[in-house]
């Protein structure tokens, strides 16, 4: 079972400059946020189908 958490903000970060997985922008910067109770989508531009990453 899944728990629910309610996130108190939203980050969406949009790039067209970096790879879906560029360590600087998924490992340090999204996942850091995650662990602060932040909810993160990241919009990668890179012409490949949509990917749903859980950490």
């Amino acid at each position: 079972m899944k728990s629910t958490m309610i996130y108190k903000y939203k980050i969406v970060h949009i790039t067209s400059a970096h790879s879906r997985h560029d360590q600087r922008i998924f490992l340090k910067e999204c996942v850091s946020l995650v662990k602060y109770g932040y909810q993160i989508a990241q919009i990668v531009i890179d012409g490949k189908k949509d990917e749903i990453k859980d950490q």
